[in-house]
């Protein structure tokens, strides 16, 4: 069972706000930005009336409060700090909710202001966590002892200080989880010993996670919903902990169970000790009031239905580095598996690296042809082998950009030719690509004509080849030893005098790619042509922009496999605009209307490395917090995915806001990963210079 969106909505959008359980069945909701409302939500209630209807008499705060937190204690609803709009709070009120005409009455105050904090009960005392204030963050924790109705700093702190974070209790221990440090999102997870008073690291979640809204269910699993990644997009999945679990196997992210919506600032409970529920928060940069539940079993059953599989498939890993045998019968019924279904197995199994650990150390390598084997059978090298196979083939059949018209024999005549003109000299052209010659001929063929149509005839002769117009006009440099062909040839060629802005040409040799006139490495198994239109695409939209004088806002683009594009993230359902299109980045001269408008929007473009297809744009580039400490720090988040996805074998290029313009120029550079954690750097300004003569 999916999660289920609630007929009803809250009765006004609304974000950073809290939620408390009532009984089974209800809960109501308390502020929230510029809100001092209180609502009650009867979540069986979906009849023709909305929650409006409802007939309670909570009154409302008596002033507004964001980033507050509230819980719930024998019958008592307790609203703590927060942010009214103007000022950070540190004050505390209470509701009574089992008297039939409840006010709010105000307690201590805690000894700090604070907001964007987190709260848990446990027995009797309230514990709040981290938080910030008019004078920056807050550090410290703070217990208040409903008993004896009295405030006490903690005295130890925490190991991180965070902000934005949540925090759960389990049994006699309190959970702080993710939130952000000095604005870097974290993915780690503290223990707090409320007897002990100390604070001790847990185990990491699957990624960086700040605004999400965690909640436990049968006093045992944690539950993290929704929130906001390292690269500021937000989440539909949950990540899952099982606190008793004995094997430590770490969170779990749930990516086949999403929200319909992903949200973050949102609330989130548990009722009946069973059905999780989320309601309100910010999707897409508006505020929204929808409300979504799922029962935790129906959250769950995917991967207890994995489980299973994976269980075995451990076991086949031990084996196979004992014995070198592996199970083909695993192997098949992960191959049967749907899509879905093989990327919860693999995230399951990855995230078992503890069960292997015990045979790593005396056999590492066959421990890595193992982990091979898992690649193998959910498909990748398979898919990789076939790009590889057709890589191969298309060097050797008609180039698709050249004129379907004129055949292999035919260009290589015409090369033939060439060749022997000026008694048997041959031309020394830089290999700019296996298709070089093969572009001379059309342009040797393209100007046997009048000259009146000389100028129509070059912008048809880019638009047909779709490559490189560095390329086309660099052979422009060569206009002394053309006109010395034109006066070997008896036939009608027309010198045109004209002034010529081309590149300087640059050899590019064997496993290398040109980008404005720079010679780069291009890593294996990447087609030429892709590289360098989609460097040539992104140079477009930094140098000109999206269109009415309209700057990109940035640019990410990853160039990778299709194992890639199913590894590095996801696009979220319904926003991939390139699902249903068949569009090359070869061709996207013909297709900027619909590709450039992505350098405006968040999220990355992937490009397919060998065919250039667009498979995605708005793609969430996903990693783990090992790989993103791995990448190159020297720069934003943007930049650390795009290192994250060069370091792991891809392509990236990241383009900066700053760097974008509508001039034809542009600005800065271009910074290309080139399957490693450090980017090349590449002026984006063209690289040109000026030449007046009697020429092509």
């Amino acid at each position: 069972m999916p999660w289920i969106t609630h007929p009803h909505e809250l009765t006004m959008p609304r974000y950073d706000h809290t939620a408390v359980p009532i009984n089974d069945h209800t809960f109501i909701v308390l502020g929230g930005y510029d809100n001092d409302s209180v609502e009650l939500v009867d979540i069986n209630n979906k009849g023709n009336s909305s929650f409006a209807s409802t007939n309670f008499n909570f009154p409302n705060l008596p002033t507004q409060r964001r980033d507050h937190t509230s819980v719930i204690h024998n019958n008592f609803v307790y609203c703590i700090g927060g942010y009214d709009g103007s000022s950070s709070l540190n004050t505390v009120i209470r509701l009574n909710i089992g008297n039939p005409t409840p006010k709010w009455e105000t307690l201590p105050n805690m000894k700090e202001e604070n907001y964007a904090f987190a709260a848990t009960i446990h027995n009797d005392n309230i514990y709040v966590f981290g938080g910030r204030n008019d004078n920056g963050k807050v550090s410290t924790a703070e217990q208040y002892n409903i008993t004896t109705n009295t405030w006490s700093v903690i005295e130890n702190q925490m190991i991180t200080p965070r902000v934005y974070h949540s925090v759960v209790t389990v049994g006699n221990l309190i959970y702080i989880i993710g939130g952000i440090s000095d604005w870097d999102p974290l993915d780690s997870v503290e223990v707090f010993d409320p007897v002990a008073k100390t604070f001790q690291s847990a185990s990491s979640l699957p990624m960086p996670l700040w605004y999400t809204r965690a909640v436990v269910v049968a006093n045992r699993y944690i539950v993290v919903t929704g929130g906001q990644t390292a690269n500021e997009l937000f989440l539909s999945s949950c990540c899952l902990f099982d606190t008793q679990e004995s094997s430590n196997r770490g969170w779990k992210l749930i990516s086949n169970m999403k929200m319909n919506i992903e949200r973050e600032m949102h609330a989130a409970l548990v009722l009946n000790n069973d059905t999780i529920v989320v309601c309100g928060g910010w999707s897409k940069r508006v505020e929204i009031g929808t409300i979504e539940y799922i029962p935790f079993q129906s959250l769950i059953a995917p991967m207890n239905e994995m489980q299973d599989i994976v269980d075995k498939w451990s076991l086949a890993k031990k084996q196979y580095l004992k014995s070198q045998k592996e199970l083909k019968t695993v192997e098949k019924t992960i191959r049967n598996l749907s899509e879905d279904d093989q990327f919860m197995v693999q995230h399951l199994i990855e995230g078992q690296s503890s069960i292997t650990d015990e045979y790593n150390h005396n056999n590492i390598v066959n421990s890595v042809k193992f982990d091979d084997l898992l690649d193998k059978v959910l498909l990748r090298n398979q898919m990789d082998k076939e790009a590889a196979e057709r890589k191969s083939k298309e060097l050797f059949a008609p180039h698709p950009m050249l004129s379907a018209q004129v055949t292999i024999k035919e260009k290589e005549d015409h090369i033939n030719n060439l060749q022997q003109i000026k008694n048997g000299t041959v031309i020394n052209l830089p290999f700019y690509s296996f298709n070089f010659a093969y572009c001379f001929v059309i342009v040797f063929v393209y100007l046997s004509t009048p000259l009146s149509l000389v100028q129509k005839k070059k912008n048809l002769l880019i638009s047909r080849l779709k490559v490189n117009l560095d390329l086309i006009v660099s052979l422009s440099h060569c206009a002394c030893y053309l006109n010395t062909v034109y006066q070997s040839i008896n036939n009608t060629f027309s010198p045109i005098h004209t002034t010529f802005y081309f590149s300087v040409p640059v050899s590019v040799g064997e496993g290398q790619f040109a980008v404005n006139n720079t010679a780069l490495n291009l890593p294996k198994y990447f087609s030429r042509e892709v590289a360098e239109a989609t460097c040539n695409l992104v140079l477009y939209g930094a140098r000109i922009g999206t269109g009415e004088k309209k700057s990109a806002t940035g640019m990410v683009v990853v160039i990778g496999s299709y194992g890639d594009f199913e590894d590095f993230g996801y696009c979220a359902e319904g926003q991939n605009n390139f699902e249903h299109r068949d569009i090359c980045v070869l061709d996207w001269e013909d297709n900027k209307r619909i590709i450039l408008p992505c350098f405006i929007q968040d999220g990355a473009l992937f490009i397919e490395c060998i065919t250039g297809k667009i498979l995605s744009d708005k793609y969430n580039l996903l990693f783990d917090m090992k790989c993103m400490k791995g990448a190159d720090q020297n720069g934003g988040l943007g930049h650390k995915m795009a290192s994250a996805a060069g370091s792991k074998g891809s392509l990236a290029i990241k383009c900066s806001e700053d760097c974008c313009a509508t001039d034809g120029k542009g600005k800065g550079d271009l910074k290309l990963f080139l399957g490693t954690r450090v980017s090349t750097k590449v002026g984006i300004a063209p690289m040109k210079y000026n030449h007046t003569s009697n020429r092509l």
